[in-house]
């Protein structure tokens, strides 16, 4: 499994930006971010939260708690909208707005299918976004 420096380096990539530049977005040093990535040094809790929202992941998954960069974040997200109820508590609204999306209904997947596809919706439609706001 990676460990917390190799996802962080591994995101830094993927967005394309320097040691440098992930420093002086955080405050930090170049040599702080180096550490970092060796898995010398451990960033503060606080630090570690604005990673994983500037990264758009979990710290769950910076910590290498899951493997799933994207659905964590997305239930962290939805526990905290829903004070912590999960999808079958939503009730008779939630089976409306998402279960119709399924062919059958959403009584034949489970919670975890549900929650999966949801998230992977959100963060398609996020993506394109994204990409749509780059054209303009």
């Amino acid at each position: 499994m990676p460990t917390f420096g190799e996802r962080l380096k591994k995101l830094r990539d993927r967005k394309g930006i320097s040691q440098q530049e992930l420093a002086d977005r955080f405050n930090l040093s170049q040599s702080t971010i180096a550490y970092y990535e060796s898995d010398k040094k451990q960033p503060s809790q606080n630090t570690l939260q604005k990673l994983a929202d500037f990264y758009e992941t979990s710290v769950d998954f910076l910590l290498g708690r899951t493997q799933n960069e994207l659905v964590t974040k997305y239930l962290e997200l939805q526990s905290e909208a829903n004070t912590g109820r999960g999808i079958k508590e939503q009730g008779a609204d939630y089976e409306t707005d998402v279960g119709r999306a399924f062919f059958g209904g959403s009584d034949k997947y489970s919670e975890e299918e549900l929650e999966i596809a949801r998230a992977a919706a959100e963060a398609a439609i996020k993506a394109f976004r994204k990409v749509k706001n780059q054209d303009k």
